[in-house]
């Protein structure tokens, strides 16, 4: 259930609260199953049906990813295709351990970010400085985000803005480092800090109107 492990990482990220998974809660490890193992058998031999099958399995839990970093849907489609394009010419670079949907989802999440820095008016279109000064500081408890679902909170990700949004998803979902993340999107450590500084206010705010309309 990627969903719940979605769920679980957001509020540890903003309340500094872990909550344990299991490997199959998760959804990263699951096991390969016999409809798995055949895909990726007959598309390492370029099979065009096997190639068509994995798209069709897959493109829902594809498509809710790259979403998470591209809002427009027809943009998000280009991106889940070219992502699936990579996969099937890369897919003899999965080695057989591990998740293979884990190892297909890296694909999509580089192919959304290589579409960012391609697009750079995605990671500039907003003052950081500017909208700072409009956002309260808010401070919320760990039974504040009880009640709240992964789809109300894949709402509230979605309106942050593009730059701080992508920032937010590779470090608070992803896991990776500023560094890293400088790295990925072509931007400076300072400013990868600053974008997930907005993005977490912007989105205790947002929590915080949500609990007080409820």
């Amino acid at each position: 259930m990627y969903s719940l492990l979605f769920l679980c990482r957001i509020k540890y990220y903003l309340t500094g609260v872990k909550y344990a998974l299991s490997e199959t809660e998760s959804g990263y490890l699951p096991e390969k199953d016999d409809e798995e193992k055949r895909l990726i058998e007959y598309c390492l031999k370029n099979d065009r049906k096997a190639q068509k099958k994995l798209y069709e399995k897959y493109f829902g839990k594809m498509m809710a990813t790259v979403r998470r970093y591209i809002s427009d849907h027809d943009e998000a489609m280009e991106v889940v295709n070219n992502g699936f394009l990579k996969i099937y010419s890369n897919i003899h670079q999965y080695q057989g351990t591990g998740s293979f949907m884990g190892w297909m989802l890296r694909v999509m999440v580089n192919t959304s970010l290589d579409y960012l820095k391609a697009n750079r008016n995605y990671l500039n279109n907003i003052s950081l400085v500017d909208e700072f000064t409009h956002v309260e500081h808010v401070d919320l408890a760990v039974e504040d985000y009880e009640d709240v679902d992964v789809e109300k909170l894949y709402l509230m990700i979605d309106k942050l803005p593009p730059g701080s949004r992508a920032v937010f998803n590779l470090f608070a979902i992803e896991g990776f480092s500023h560094q890293e993340i400088s790295e990925k999107l072509g931007i400076s450590i300072g400013t990868s800090k600053a974008h997930l500084h907005f993005a977490r206010k912007k989105l205790m705010e947002m929590l915080l109107k949500y609990k007080q309309q409820s």
